[in-house]
């Protein structure tokens, strides 16, 4: 396996932990996402992904599961989202979105609830409870 099968970006207090694996196909997101470029710190997500996409699974799960993000970061999201949904016009794969959000957090459904609304992929939203 070569090392541009996987990327992980380590979190912390300003960045999400990300993993993206071609080997399973479960890309993930989750943590606090609050940098101050969120474009260039989008870049080797989405140059990762044009990679993966060129040979993917049969099928992707991009998994999202974040506390919070800012409003820039907002924007960099949904690009990502509108990437899947070119991939998976573009190619042989199917695409499912999971996106874990806390029962308690009525912005982050919110938020889901619109992209999931705007995507032709499916968009499956799970309710967690906080266990703080």
């Amino acid at each position: 396996m070569s090392s541009d099968q996987i990327l992980i970006l380590e979190p912390s207090h300003i960045f999400p932990s990300v993993e993206l694996n071609a080997v399973t196909g479960v890309l993930s997101i989750s943590g606090r996402c609050m940098p101050e470029n969120p474009t260039k710190y989008f870049a080797s997500i989405k140059e990762w992904m044009a990679e993966y996409f060129k040979n993917p699974r049969p099928e992707t799960e991009f998994k999202i599961n974040l506390d919070y993000f800012n409003s820039s970061s907002s924007t960099q999201l949904f690009h990502l989202f509108l990437l899947l949904e070119t991939y998976h016009n573009e190619t042989n794969t199917n695409i499912k979105v999971v996106w874990l959000y806390d029962v308690d957090d009525d912005d982050m459904l919110d938020f889901a609830e619109k992209l999931k609304g705007k995507l032709a992929i499916p968009v499956e939203l799970i309710g967690v409870e906080d266990n703080d």
